[in-house]
Order: C-alpha cells, then sequence, then structure tokens
C-alpha cells in the first residue's frame, strides 16, 4: 500500500481568514493539475455572530474549461449531483459557528470557487482551503489556483 500523501497532494488557501461583511469569493481552484479535491470551509469560533436572521450561505461554484474566466459572472452553482457530502446544504446560523464544512466535487469543470452570501450581518472569520489529490505534478510544482472572481 503507498502512503505517500506528502508527494501526491497539496493543501492551498483559497481565502484568508476573513471577516464576511458582503458577498465574498474565495480564489478560483484550477483543476487540471489534480484527478481529486476537496474543499474545506471553516467557521470562526463564537464570533460570527449567525442566527436565525443572520445568516452565512456557502456555495460551491464551477466554470467550464476556460483560460479567460474573470468575473463571478463567469460561474455557477455546482449541481448537488455534483457535489459529495451534504455539509453544504445548509446554511450556517448560530448552530453553524466553529465549525468545519466539507465538500468533494465530482463535476467536469475545470474551475471551482466558494461564495460566500450573508444575510443580514454576519461578522467573523471564515477561511477556505482545498485539498488536491492524484497530482499529475510534483506538488511544489503544480499551478492551483487564478485570480479571485470580482
Amino acid at each position: 500500500m503507498n502512503r505517500d500523501a506528502y508527494n501526491c497532494s497539496k493543501v492551498v488557501q483559497l481565502l484568508t481568514p476573513t471577516a464576511i461583511t458582503a458577498t465574498t469569493w474565495s480564489l478560483a481552484l484550477d483543476l487540471a493539475t489534480c484527478r481529486a479535491d476537496a474543499v474545506l470551509i471553516i467557521v470562526g469560533a463564537g464570533e460570527l455572530g449567525a442566527d436565525a436572521t443572520n445568516t452565512l450561505t456557502i456555495t460551491l461554484q464551477e466554470a467550464e474549461n476556460d483560460e479567460t474566466i474573470t468575473t463571478a459572472a463567469d460561474y455557477s452553482a455546482v449541481a448537488a449531483a455534483d457535489i459529495e457530502g451534504t455539509e453544504l446544504a445548509a446554511t450556517v446560523n448560530a448552530t453553524g459557528e466553529d465549525t468545519t464544512y466539507a465538500a468533494g466535487y465530482k463535476g467536469d469543470a475545470r474551475y471551482l470557487a466558494v461564495k460566500l452570501t450573508e444575510a443580514n450581518t454576519i461578522s467573523g472569520p471564515v477561511y477556505v482551503c482545498a485539498v488536491l489529490l492524484y497530482l499529475h505534478e510534483a506538488p511544489s510544482t503544480a499551478t492551483i489556483t487564478t485570480g479571485q472572481p470580482a
């Protein structure tokens, strides 16, 4: 059994810990260098300010195999059939603070991003990273992220 995860995987930061005060996008993830991935969204501990009316909605967004992607309009929500796991189906409220949400992506699009939409007032930090597996290149040379959709 090969247990060499270090040389065939890479963790990349898509959004630094950020207070979400408006709709926020992560960096776009270029999936051309891997065969599998998982996205982790880490919601801050007790500082988010979420409750029944102050919520955060997390959606995975995808774009086709086109290196000219520059705006959020080029992205669309990932179909539920292309998301592994059900953790992203829920809106983050008071019970979702201090939580890590994970989802796998099974779709065919080349680019993947995370869209964070706040309702009313959300103030705490959210961090987004991706775990890429089965890289086609060495982790140290693989180009993973592109610009942030605007």
